[in-house]
């Protein structure tokens, strides 16, 4: 019989504290996983285990073996993962931050090829307001709209050009009227009625009277959106 295989099951045994439950989690037969631990005992000369008809209790030579055996397998299952890697599926938590506008419409299309082609990762969306910090946040990609400030992140171009305009409606415009220089109208838009956008990651300096400044309190709190790995059923939570 194979020793790290019986070592498998010794831990099993010992986890699930009876045969049966050795058995039923490796699903093997209890008759197996006996001869299994018989065959560590015969090997080693010691009795690991006291049986019971209600449970296991580990002997004195139990208990180092079993710490030992927990190392050896551990240490193994790591020897496969490092061999394995180049080729091994990604898995895990993908973590991905945009702005509250079209953030979740630019990248959801993007998002379903993605989880197709690896469907053991989860991906969580934080629509947040501002810019964050991938490292300190924890936060893997994120969607920016602007230009970027020079810094050793990799980045790729999703769209084209996005410019911001001020724009005004008929009434607004006819009760005060641009002036064709921009040196005056920049000047005199301080004192003007305006709402200013900053949920696209750039916070705005001057907001209009009648509107105050939110609260700290909801400043930059996300709203997550997450979609869980394909092997398992696909709902959206919001």
């Amino acid at each position: 019989m194979d020793r790290i295989d019986a070592m498998k099951v010794f831990v099993a045994a010992v986890d699930e504290g009876s045969l049966a439950g050795a058995a039923r989690r490796l699903k093997r037969s209890p008759t197996a996983v006996s001869r299994a631990l018989s065959f560590l005992e015969t090997h080693l000369g010691v009795e690991l285990l006291h049986r019971t008809t209600r449970a296991l209790k580990l002997s004195e030579a139990g208990e180092r073996y079993a710490a030992a055996c927990r190392r050896v397998l551990t240490e193994l299952n790591e020897a496969d993962t490092l061999a394995s890697g180049e080729r091994s599926s990604p898995r895990g938590v993908l973590t991905i931050s945009a702005p509250p506008i079209n953030g979740e419409e630019t990248l959801r299309p993007i998002i379903d090829a993605f989880l197709d082609r690896y469907p053991d990762v989860s991906v969580r969306i934080l629509l947040l307001d501002r810019l964050v910090n991938l490292v300190d946040e924890g936060v893997d990609i994120a969607l920016r709209i602007g230009h970027l400030p020079d810094s050793s992140l990799v980045t790729t171009r999703l769209g084209g050009d996005v410019r911001r305009v001020v724009v005004g409606s008929p009434a607004y415009l006819a009760k005060h009227p641009p002036s064709k220089n921009r040196r005056i109208w920049r000047s005199t838009t301080s004192s003007r009625s305006a709402i200013l956008v900053s949920i696209l990651g750039v916070s705005s300096r001057r907001r209009a009277r009648p509107f105050p400044e939110p609260s700290s309190s909801h400043q930059g709190a996300p709203s997550t959106v997450c979609a869980p790995p394909r092997r398992r059923p696909y709902p959206v939570a919001v």
